[in-house]
């Protein structure tokens, strides 16, 4: 007996439902005490509020992300995630799981140097 034409569907949304939770899934999983976080930003804060709201967290920029107001930073202790979120960040997540959509070019030594000498921040 054929399956009913309103069960036809069923299988693409099994397949439409895990290619969308799983990387949020992912997102969500605790990222390593020493490693990369994604920091979301609110939407209208510009490059360099988000600079210096990363260097009041005490944490580097390794690259900013595909809109302004995201940023990948190097996570080194277990209160910088906290430290984020006191100096606005909304989210922090696993660098790792977000990366593939929310890259943008990695700084340079010499790049994120200049950022850090033009704002007075060492």
């Amino acid at each position: 007996m054929p399956a009913p034409k309103a069960l036809s569907f069923l299988p693409a949304a099994i397949v439409g439902l895990a290619v969308i939770s799983t990387p949020l899934l992912a997102a969500f999983e605790p990222f390593e005490e020493a490693g990369e976080a994604a920091a979301f930003y609110p939407l209208d804060w510009s490059v360099n509020e988000v600079f210096l709201a990363a260097a009041q967290a005490d944490v580097s920029i390794v690259r900013y992300g595909a809109a302004d107001n995201i940023a990948i930073v190097r996570i080194t202790g277990s209160d910088d995630a906290a430290a984020l979120r006191a100096t606005g960040a909304w989210l922090v997540l696993n660098a790792q799981a977000m990366g593939g959509c929310l890259i943008g070019p990695q700084l340079s030594d010499v790049q994120s140097a200049a950022l850090t000498n033009s704002r007075g921040v060492i």
